[in-house]
Parts: structure tokens; C-alpha cells; sequence
């Protein structure tokens, strides 16, 4: 399998974007996409999710099999990474830093992927959501439960309380997929922020795939969707914004 692929990240409202991205590819044909949201009522998010990103990736160059265990390697590093620099700079700003953070890992024939927080992948095969991992938040928990519906989140008053990140004292416990995920010619995969997916539902990134040949095309559709619904509703008050689309095409 070939992968092409784009990355979106925009500052969106705010004064400053503390999204991070970052993407592998080695010549063994495995690889790599990582994507982080560093919490902005933190401090140092911006740092900590280059740290994550970075951590992660460094791991992954080590060991790029796509295993669960490795995948708990990796997403432990960025873990690690954010804590040995926190300690060793010394900053009182970077003291309770913090990042959610989403990634994809491939061999080209199977793929797994992980997450903390509440930056999502999506799955899509013959033009359908097929998988999207599930938010740590307070909103996610109320859906487990049945007290609201997964529409409901991005409405919520609690949509940004968060109950797993990356950074802090907290055992970290990630998500990853239970099973390899078998790649087809044409699946396509998304990684992004909550600031992405808050403004653009399913069915919006569904329309504007049916749209699109590239994920260049994709994500610049989304982001018009997502700049007009900032205005109308948020009065361009929105988060930082940032998504990789990997589209999957068959090897020539």
C-alpha cells in the first residue's frame, strides 16, 4: 500500500495554536501520524504537545512494528518525554503542562492506532464511518451511560473536561485498538483535535469525502464548513483547529 496524505492546523480564535502534528514514514515501509492538543488551561500546551509528538515518533523510528505492545512503548515515551522536560527546565509556568494526543501506526499491510484525551481517529471504508475511538471527557462517560447522545458533545457546557491526558501524575492509561486493522485500497483515516471535530459533524466530513480525490481537497472543504459554523455560533471564538487525513491507495 502507497499512503497520501495532509495536514491541516490552524490557530482557529485564539492568540496562539497549541495543536501539534507530526508524521514518519521510513523506507521499510512502516509508518507513522501523530497528532496532540496540549490543554490550553495548563499552561506550556503548546510544549507539551510537541513534546508528545516528538516523544512518540522517536519511539516509533526504534521500533516501528505495529504491536499493541509497541504501541504502549510509544505512547509511554511521549508520556515521559513530557515529564523529563518539565523537570528538567525547571519552569513554574510548565509545571501541570498537559496534551491529549491521537496517532496511527502501519506496516503498510495493517495498521493500529492509540489515543488519550479526547482527539479522535476516524475509520472510513466504501464511503462509510466504520470506527471512531471514543473521547476520556465527562461527555463521553454521560453517553456510556446513557444520560445524553454522542451528538450531544459537541453542545455540551462539560465537552472539554477531560478524564485521561498525557503529562501528568496520573497513571496515563491509553486506549488502543483491540485488533490490526487490515488495510484496503481506499480506506481513509482521520486524526484531529476536538476544535476540528466540535464544528464539522459526520456527516458533513461524509459529503465533503464523496466530494474530494485528495485529502487536500477533504480537509480544505471541512475548514470551510468549520470557518462558517465558527462564525455563526462562536463568533470566531473557536479552539485551535488541526487534522491529518491519510488516504490508502494501492502500490503500483
Amino acid at each position: 500500500m502507497k499512503f497520501v496524505t495532509y495536514t491541516l492546523s490552524e490557530i482557529g480564535g485564539r492568540t496562539k495554536n497549541e495543536d501539534a502534528f507530526g508524521e514518519r514514514v521510513l523506507d521499510t515501509g512502516e509508518a507513522c501520524w501523530v497528532v496532540a492538543d496540549g490543554l490550553g488551561g495548563h499552561g506550556g500546551g503548546d510544549i507539551a504537545a510537541q513534546t508528545a509528538v516528538h516523544g512518540f515518533l522517536k519511539s516509533f523510528t526504534a521500533n516501528p512494528i505495529p504491536l499493541i505492545d509497541t504501541l504502549h512503548q510509544h505512547i509511554e515515551a511521549a508520556h515521559q518525554a513530557i515529564v523529563e522536560h518539565r523537570i528538567s527546565t525547571m519552569d513554574a509556568c510548565l509545571t501541570k503542562m498537559r496534551t491529549t494526543l491521537v496517532a496511527l501506526v502501519t506496516d503498510g499491510h495493517y495498521a493500529l492506532w492509540v489515543h488519550v484525551g479526547d482527539s479522535r481517529l476516524y475509520v472510513l471504508r466504501d464511503d462509510t464511518i466504520v470506527k471512531i475511538t471514543r473521547d476520556h471527557s465527562v461527555t463521553q462517560a454521560l453517553v456510556n451511560t446513557g444520560e445524553i447522545l454522542p451528538a450531544d458533545i459537541r453542545y455540551h457546557q462539560d465537552r472539554n473536561r477531560l478524564l485521561r491526558d498525557l503529562g501528568g501524575d496520573a497513571p496515563i492509561r491509553p486506549e488502543i485498538s483491540p485488533n490490526l486493522w487490515i488495510l484496503c485500497p481506499g480506506d481513509r483515516f482521520l486524526l484531529c483535535t476536538d476544535g476540528f471535530w466540535e464544528l464539522i459533524t459526520e456527516t458533513a466530513l461524509l459529503i465533503d469525502l464523496s466530494r474530494s480525490c485528495t485529502p487536500l481537497q477533504w480537509l480544505q472543504q471541512a475548514e470551510t464548513r468549520i470557518k462558517n459554523e465558527a462564525q455563526n455560533r462562536l463568533q470566531n471564538r473557536h479552539d485551535n483547529y488541526t487534522a491529518t487525513a491519510v488516504f490508502v491507495e494501492a502500490s503500483h
